[in-house]
């Protein structure tokens, strides 16, 4: 939850498939060859009251395995956000990832009074696919009413 988490224990900085092979063994320069479940992470934060226009999720990539992130807000899927190709940084073949940004827009109101929850999901898969985040910054923009054509 936002406040409330503690970055060194509640969010680990790559975002893989859970693997479930408990004989998995990591092989030199392949790492860890396994099948992985899809990986939701969940983001949690209160707000004091409705909004409305246009939010964007901004996410910032500095690594990528997975081909796309699955979001949704409140349990309502948005499109998935389609991610550059893999660079070879979670399993560790680069010095460096190829860092950009990915946005996801969606309608402000599906973010509720009260607790709202944002859901990232990296799709079952590989243990080696996934993504490493720089950051995440969700904006607002609110609507402004604009006055009737002719009135006052």
């Amino acid at each position: 939850a936002v406040g409330k988490s503690d970055f060194r224990k509640d969010w680990f900085f790559q975002q893989v498939p859970h693997n479930e092979d408990p004989n998995a063994k990591a092989e030199p320069f392949f790492g860890v060859r396994a099948k992985g479940r899809a990986t939701p992470f969940e983001i949690s934060f209160d707000l004091p009251a409705e909004v409305h226009g246009r939010a964007t999720l901004r996410l910032a990539i500095c690594g990528t395995g997975a081909r796309q992130i699955e979001v949704s807000v409140n349990g309502q899927a948005l499109p998935p956000v389609i991610l550059r190709p893999g660079d070879g940084v979670i399993t560790r073949h680069g010095v460096q990832g190829i860092w950009y940004e990915r946005d996801a827009a969606f309608d402000a109101s599906d973010l509720h009074a009260g607790t709202t929850t944002l859901t990232l999901t990296v799709p079952a898969g590989p243990v080696n696919d996934g993504v490493v985040y720089d950051c995440l910054r969700l904006e607002i923009e609110d609507a402004v009413a604009m006055p009737a054509p002719g009135g006052t």
